[in-house]
């Protein structure tokens, strides 16, 4: 759950009763709301670290234009998400030079104009804010948990992008540095359309050495291994909307992954163990629709050619007295 908009608090009960006016900004209400001050001194603005929403009555506003209009660039220049005051008889109308201000520089400000109880708006956004809160770090605490399990586990790099995909909730793909599918995981759509044309999809967007969004068609990709051995991506081809906690699932499944690498380096490369458990998958007759079929072994690198048949080679029983 991100955290709360500007707008969200605008339609919260405590301040509907308020009659909010929206005065400027009416295009940046969709900022989020980090924390609310209360406060009507000028110097406010020095303890502000961004994100804050401004509770006041306009005494801050009350020595003159030039200083009324100062006062908000400085909330501007602080990086406060807006400005509340309540308006009433002593302090009928929000001063014309702070909104000129606030509208040049697109800095939502907001008259209330009923009689207002600030202890109540604030703790109403405060209670959002510190239970977002709270669910992102009980939310780390599940991936966490989670992945350390599959490292414990000694679970193989499906299962990581398959418990990926879980906490994603979207489509995960771990690709090499071939652009080679090595693991998917397709949530809500069919395994063929997610990998069609991988090879040449994927060249489209270049590798970083960060976790983000990138390429023509919006990817987060997070790279998989040490800063000077990369041997591979995630991929989620269509991301959440939040990305920052998508981020730190990559990260960790990242994490996961290359340390299972590092745990099973004497086996096969892991190209060559995706390639098995399709062939496998095939001989067991597993995969039945032949597009899926040839989706994915184009995406793993195998050859184009007539379609794939499982063969099952079985040893003959040995003659009584032959010998070994």
């Amino acid at each position: 759950m991100p955290l709360p908009t500007l707008r969200a608090v605008l339609a919260s009960e405590a301040l509907r009763a308020a009659a909010p006016d929206v005065l400027a900004g009416a295009d940046r209400l969709d900022r989020q709301v980090r924390w609310v001050h209360v406060s009507e001194v000028r110097e406010v603005t020095g303890l502000l670290t961004g994100g804050e929403l401004l509770l006041s009555t306009g005494l801050a506003m009350r020595g003159g234009d030039d200083d009324a209009a100062a006062y908000v660039g400085e909330l501007v220049e602080a990086g406060a998400t807006g400005l509340l005051v309540e308006v009433g008889e002593s302090f009928p109308e929000v001063p014309p030079a702070a909104l000129a201000v606030a509208r040049e520089r697109r800095f939502p400000v907001v008259a209330l104009r009923r009689p207002s109880r600030f202890v109540e708006i604030t703790e109403q956004v405060h209670r959002a804010i510190v239970a977002e809160q709270y669910e992102r770090v009980d939310f780390a605490r599940r991936v966490h948990e989670r992945f350390t399990a599959l490292s414990l586990e000694g679970a193989g790099a499906q299962a990581i992008v398959e418990t990926t995909a879980e906490l994603a909730g979207s489509s995960v793909v771990l690709e090499d540095l071939s652009r080679h599918v090595v693991a998917y995981a397709a949530l809500g759509r069919p395994a063929a359309g997610l990998l069609h044309g991988w090879e040449k999809r994927s060249r489209l967007v270049a590798h970083t050495d960060v976790t983000g969004v990138t390429g023509p068609e919006g990817w987060m990709t997070s790279p998989v291994g040490l800063q000077q051995h990369r041997w591979g991506r995630l991929v989620v081809v269509n991301p959440a909307s939040d990305q920052e906690r998508l981020a730190m699932v990559l990260e960790r499944a990242a994490q996961a992954l290359e340390l299972g690498r590092m745990a099973e380096s004497d086996r096969f490369g892991i190209a060559y163990q995706a390639q098995g458990g399709f062939l496998t998958e095939l001989a067991d007759a597993r995969v039945v629709d032949a597009a899926e079929a040839d989706a994915r072994a184009r995406a793993l690198g195998l050859p184009a050619a007539a379609p794939y048949a499982g063969l099952v080679v079985r040893a003959a029983p040995r003659a009584v007295g032959t010998p070994n």
